[in-house]
């Protein structure tokens, strides 16, 4: 959420302007005159939106910090058992983020959501939820009241090889239950499942993806795949057995609709396969690996990578292998970024006490690891802590938390207060606290290990590391797959088409700051219908920050006087504004009447009306652009 201050903004049109700073916006739109037909868009001439294309825009320097070191420290924890992802984001619209995280152990099977302030004040805990101890929450306002919602999957009835029985169960922001989908058996999705969100269709709705199952805003069912589920099958006790659901959601083929990304299939948001794969199924990791602009995926199944073509067509194979047989441990989930500053992507994934980095254009290994993971299934993130250009690779095994340098595998970090039961869990990287430096939220099995912690928040010693989203909101957590205040973008922007990671934070440029950074701008006023009682505003948005700002911006026009701000009009963009570009243009045709005794007219940049917004910036005092009489004379 955003607060209003101003500041001048480039003023261009055909009329003379003066820059001139404001108050805060408030109020609410008096009545106009009368007045006769309103100009429809098309009949704007000069003040058309389509005169004005999208622009390239210079970045500012606003978004910038200081070079820093590398020395994690536990700044809180909290006690119990956890192995399951943990999910950051303002929950309760406070302007501040929170830690949401399942206590369970793998031999307990059902636990409990708890919720935590980012500077570690327990909000809430539930009660008897029967929340499944491998599945961590995943965090969406998927109503738009400001307040997120909580999903997770209850486990009713538990068994280590087969037929659990599963549904997803719904929470408000305080924890209280508000929905639960119908009952599933586990081969759907199972006790080990990372819930993904996305407006799939574009309609304001979104859909809900447990496995091979995407149910309705509401928990209703709205369709079931028939192939994979998202999971990294692998030969265990009693012969093939797999556990885990980690599905991936993205428009991969550019079409205007997301598909649900299995191993083995695609789905369109009803469930109906779209596109079929000769092998088997495994977990998905999305991103750009060749020359088209289409987004390819890269499946763990078993003991291999394999990346497949936007057709299903398999690109290259990388046998991983294991210590003590080929059938030892279980592949974990892959991660994407370009971790050694070459501008191609890389994959990083476990198995059998090591962590491989290869090429994401053919495979080949660009380093390993030593770790201690017989078991596997954890995974990796990584970020650019040190703010130069080179990112940590942050994991997890069974005995300890590590951090590689991106480029070589050195070593950086490690550190044995951790214990895990390796279940599909990661590091989470966030801005818990919101003081402008990224920290870092790893579960534990706090039996063994780890001091009796169940998570715990690292940061640096010197709390010097680089700027982060203060959002991780799901497993398939992708940057562009949330907005900041947790609302789900009705058109996201596929990650594979900006940022190209996965299981990522947005890595920048040496001393540059993460954020998208707008400012306002007035591209022309025409007073051609005031004789018909109408006058009229064409303005943009400039994203001179360094992460994109979402589809959904809103832009409000005031009149002011003496002081004191009126609404007049919002105006919402339907596409995202990439960094360094300038948003659509939109128009605000408003009543000459309402305007007349103004001393200038304000358009506010993400303002809905009520001087909030959903866009996080590096600064928020540059959102105004101003406009002096004359206007209807």
């Amino acid at each position: 959420m955003r607060t209003s201050l101003l500041f001048p903004a480039l003023l261009l049109g055909c009329s003379d302007f003066n820059l001139e700073g404001l108050g805060d916006p408030q109020g609410q739109k008096d009545s106009g005159s009368d007045t006769g037909f309103k100009p429809d868009e098309e009949d704007l001439g000069s003040c058309s939106p389509d005169e004005f294309p999208p622009e390239s825009v210079p970045l500012s320097d606003t978004c910038h910090f200081e070079v820093s070191g590398f020395e994690p420290v536990v700044v809180w924890d909290v006690e119990g058992n956890a192995c399951s992802q943990p999910a950051v984001g303002d929950i309760d619209s406070n302007g501040m983020p929170d830690v949401v995280v399942t206590l369970g152990w793998l031999f307990e099977a059902q636990g409990e959501l708890v919720a935590y302030t980012g500077e570690g004040d327990l909000l809430w805990e539930t009660r008897g939820a029967e929340i499944a101890y491998g599945s961590g929450p995943t965090l969406a306002d998927l109503d738009g009241d400001g307040q997120a919602e909580i999903l997770a999957v209850r486990l009713h009835k538990y068994n280590l090889m087969s037929n659990s029985q599963v549904s997803v169960v719904m929470f408000d922001s305080e924890g209280n239950e508000l929905a639960e989908s119908d009952l599933y058996v586990d081969g759907e999705f199972d006790q080990v499942t990372g819930i993904a969100v996305a407006d799939m269709d574009h309609d304001g709705h979104a859909e809900i993806v447990a496995g091979r199952v995407i149910l309705n805003d509401d928990l209703s069912e709205r369709g079931v795949g028939r192939s994979g589920r998202g999971c990294d099958n692998f030969v265990g006790l009693s012969g093939l057995w797999g556990e885990g659901a980690m599905p991936a959601i993205a428009d991969m083929d550019l079409d205007g609709v997301d598909e649900v990304v299995v191993g083995d299939a695609f789905y369109d948001p009803d469930g109906q396969e779209i596109m079929k794969t000769h092998g088997d199924d495994g977990a998905p990791a999305i991103a750009n690996l060749d020359s088209d602009p289409e987004g390819e995926y890269v499946r763990a199944t078993y003991s291999k990578l394999v990346a497949h073509d936007t057709d299903g067509s398999e690109m290259w194979t990388f046998e991983l292998p294991g210590s003590g047989g080929e059938t030892e441990g279980i592949m974990s989930n892959a991660s994407i970024a370009d971790i050694d500053g070459d501008g191609l992507p890389e994959v990083v994934a476990a198995r059998a006490n090591n962590l491989w980095a290869v090429n994401g254009e053919d495979g080949s290994v660009l380093w390993k690891a030593k770790i201690t993971d017989t078991t596997g299934a954890t995974g990796a993130s990584m970020f650019d802590f040190e703010g130069d250009g080179i990112q940590e690779v942050v994991y997890i095994d069974e005995v300890a938390l590590y951090a590689f340098d991106g480029t070589d595998g050195t070593l950086k970090f490690k550190s044995d207060e951790h214990n895990s039961d390796t279940l599909y869990d990661y590091p989470t990287i966030a801005d818990v606290n919101a003081d402008g430096h990224a920290d870092i939220v790893v579960t534990h099995d706090g039996n063994f290990g780890s001091g009796g912690a169940a998570f715990s928040v690292y940061r640096d010693k010197n709390n010097s590391w680089a700027p982060a989203r203060s959002v991780w909101n799901q497993h398939a957590y992708s940057i562009t797959n949330i907005n900041d205040d947790l609302t789900v973008p009705k058109t996201a922007t596929p990650n594979f088409t900006t940022y190209n990671n996965f299981h990522s934070a947005q890595a920048l440029p040496p001393g540059e700051g993460v954020g998208a950074e707008l400012e306002g701008e007035i591209l022309e006023t025409c007073a051609d219908d005031c004789d018909h009682g109408w006058f009229v505003v064409t303005g943009r948005a400039r994203n001179t920050g360094t992460s994109i700002a979402p589809a959904g911006l809103s832009l409000a026009l005031y009149a002011e006087k003496n002081g004191e701000l009126t609404l007049l009009d919002v105006q919402v963009t339907t596409t995202a504004t990439p960094s360094g570009m300038s948003s659509e243009a939109v128009s605000f045709i408003v009543e000459s009447g309402d305007i007349a005794k103004a001393d200038t007219l304000v358009m506010e940049v993400d303002d809905n009306g009520s001087s909030t917004g959903i866009v996080t910036e590096c600064t928020e005092d540059n959102n105004e652009a101003i406009v002096k009489k004359p206007f209807c004379e």
